[in-house]
């Protein structure tokens, strides 16, 4: 008794499962219930004697075709959406009739492992424009069909239209508004083939931004128009995998603030039969890409600069993470990508030619053309930068004082990281000890601001003495302010002006010199003003420069006698340097000391030659000369040249005794 009840309450819940009702609506069938089937349609419409011709047939496959020549509706006002259910799956279905209304829902085909099954076609024919109507939560779906509508589809409230795996030619398209204000609906298109009306394929028209339009790996071809924008304010469908084919115009702008999307659509110029300055219509494209060292491992915080064919930015100064990922880009939908292309109106311009720019402390700049025009996934590859010093930018950044051209060329480079706009080359180089600016002022200034600053002209550093030399075009100019110090030569708009640091630890006023070596002119001199110890100072390469180079001298500041120093200040250095001059035509005291104990140990020699030939008796030899300074590295002294000149006397005179003893 038990299993009999069991089984009638099963039976009764698959009959109200899949209940259908069906009654007559002025001339208009209404079919309510979950078990709609298009047998049931068929025998109502005869049963009730609405319309006239119907049809039906079952075909190979137990795949089924019908024709209702009659005015249908699915669901009502009070019964709507799930609620009213038309299964159509595997069934060809075409409505001609007046008007072919949704309340409810209208399924055809289904989706089995990702893919569309059990499709058919469904077509209504015979309609005025929106006539073809989706009411409050009205759905219709359709999977692996092939679906046709004479005249526009309307949608109203609540509602979805969707279509996967289809092929679709839908009469001026599926709209959510023409005169009306639908919400909260949404229309989609997957994998479908959209093709060959006379107005619009697909209209991306809506009065308000709380509808939803999806496009994916969507076809449109052979229409007067591809898509329609436009009457909703701040509406931004996303639509993706777009193909455009044989299309008279791929948009026709309308109103309001729309912003359409395309992601990697088959085209980057659009075609537009209007100007709708509030339209704007995007072109995108799936982009991710890696910044990466020769090593292949990634570089964290590089800077990334991407402009379009226009220039107009479209990634400004996005650093890369960690894992040498690019930061920044835009995400459609979830889907990171590069803008390809903006156009606002009609004024479409193919911008597929990208610049793509990247700066890295630790590495060399690179930038190079690419071309957006499809989905791209890529390394970039930076080579190391080997003019790099120190290699922490976050210790470069913390310099308070720029004194030379290691610490000026690093904190040039992190300047330049930190305020990239896709420069190709550094604002400086470096080359041993020489930075080359580039044609850029240069200002060394003692109490500057900040210890780097660059205003795209004029470069400044903070130093009260910078060591190295500096170049820069002849249109430049380099100074020093407010007490700086620059201790190196430079080329600007005055000329070659060498560096010379001499010292020779003599506390003697001398005189330097510099000769031209091809007339021997003189360059200039510290003349009236001689130096002591130590000589710093420039002097402006004569030009053109001379073919024997220019000599540096050092001599007594009184005219007249050989130069203590001389020497030859090669061409190719800005820097002459040397801290260990010896002053050759100078005597010193310590030489005199020397040449003293010599002349004495020949004096005791030459005694002891005479007395081994026995000529005469042993004369004791004796120096009684007195040594007044006893500082060996000042100057001779007086009394030591006479000491020397009394002793070599002598020594002539006991050689030529010697030499007389030996004739004999």
């Amino acid at each position: 008794m038990k299993k009999v009840i069991c089984t009638i309450i099963v039976l009764l819940s698959v009959l109200y499962s899949y209940s259908q009702t069906y009654t007559v609506d002025n001339g208009t069938l209404v079919c309510t219930g979950t078990g709609i089937t298009s047998d049931g349609i068929y025998e109502a419409l005869i049963s009730n004697g609405i319309g006239s011709d119907h049809f039906r047939e079952t075909l190979a496959g137990n795949k089924k075709t019908y024709v209702f020549n009659a005015p249908i509706r699915i669901g009502n006002d009070a019964n709507s959406g799930s609620n009213s259910v038309w299964n159509c799956s595997n069934q060809h279905i075409k409505i001609n009739a007046a008007s072919f209304q949704i309340y409810g829902s209208v399924l055809q085909g289904n989706i089995t492992g990702g893919q569309s099954a059990d499709g058919g076609s469904f077509s209504v024919v015979g309609t005025a424009n929106d006539s073809f109507r989706l009411f409050n939560n009205g759905i219709f779906r359709a999977y692996g069909s092939s679906l046709y509508a004479q005249n526009r589809i309307r949608v109203d409230n609540n509602c979805e239209f969707k279509t996967i795996d289809c092929d679709f030619q839908p009469e001026d398209g599926v709209s959510l508004s023409d005169g009306w204000a639908s919400s909260n609906s949404t229309i989609s298109y997957d994998r479908t083939r959209v093709h060959h009306t006379t107005a619009v394929g697909i209209k991306l028209y809506a009065a308000n931004n709380t509808n939803t339009f999806s496009l994916n790996a969507t076809k449109v071809e052979g229409c007067k128009y591809a898509f329609q924008l436009g009457n909703g304010n701040n509406l931004t469908p996303i639509l993706k995998d777009v193909e455009i084919n044989s299309c008279e115009f791929h948009i026709v702008p309308n109103q309001g603030n729309a912003n359409i999307v395309f992601v990697n659509p088959d085209f980057t110029t659009l075609r537009a039969n209007s100007a709708d300055a509030n339209d704007i219509t995007t072109i995108a494209f799936r982009y991710t890409a890696k910044v990466l060292d020769a090593a292949n491992l990634p570089i964290e915080n590089a800077s990334c600069y991407y402009i379009d064919g226009s220039s107009n930015i479209v990634l400004n100064n996005k650093f890369t993470d960690a894992a040498g990922n690019i930061t920044g880009l835009v995400n459609y939908d979830g889907e990171t990508c590069l803008q390809n292309s903006t156009y606002a109106g009609n004024t479409k311009t193919d911008r597929q030619n990208h610049t793509k720019s990247f700066a890295s402390y630790l590495h060399n700049l690179k930038s190079e053309p690419f071309v957006v025009n499809k989905d791209i996934s890529e390394n970039i590859i930076l080579s190391n930068d080997i003019l790099i010093t120190e290699p922490s930018k976050a210790i470069t950044n913390t310099y308070t004082e720029i004194e030379t051209t290691a610490k000026f060329y690093d904190r040039a480079k992190a300047f330049l990281v930190d305020n990239y706009k896709g420069e190709t080359a550094t604002i400086i180089t470096k080359n041993d000890n020489t930075i080359d600016a580039k044609g850029h002022n240069v200002i060394i200034d003692a109490t500057a601001a900040t210890p780097f600053a660059f205003d795209g002209s004029t470069i400044t550093i903070k130093a009260n003495v910078y060591t190295g030399n500096i170049i820069t075009s002849t249109s430049a100019t380099i100074t020093t302010k407010n007490g700086a110090l620059l201790e190196g030569g430079y080329s600007d708009s005055t000329g070659i002006n060498k560096f010379v640091h001499l010292d020779w630890n003599d506390n003697t006023q001398l005189e330097v010199s510099f000769v031209n070596n091809d007339d021997d002119s003189l360059i200039t001199s510290t003349g009236a003003s001689p130096t002591t110890k130590v000589y710093k100072g420039f002097f402006l390469l004569p030009t053109p420069a001379p073919t024997n180079g220019v000599s540096v001298e050092i001599s007594f500041s009184t005219a007249g006698g050989p130069p203590l120093y001389e020497s030859i200040i090669p061409l190719k250095d800005l820097s002459f340097i040397n801290l260990k001059v010896l002053l050759d035509n100078r005597g010193t005291e310590k030489n005199q000391l020397e040449m003293l104990y010599l002349y004495k140990k020949l004096l005791v020699k030459t005694e002891a030659i005479k007395n081994s030939l026995s000529i005469t008796s042993n004369t004791n030899v004796s120096l009684t000369e007195t040594i007044t300074n006893t500082n060996s590295e000042a100057s001779a002294t007086l009394e030591n040249q006479e000491a020397l000149i009394r002793l070599l006397k002598r020594l002539l005179s006991k050689i030529t005794a010697n030499r007389e003893s030996l004739k004999n």
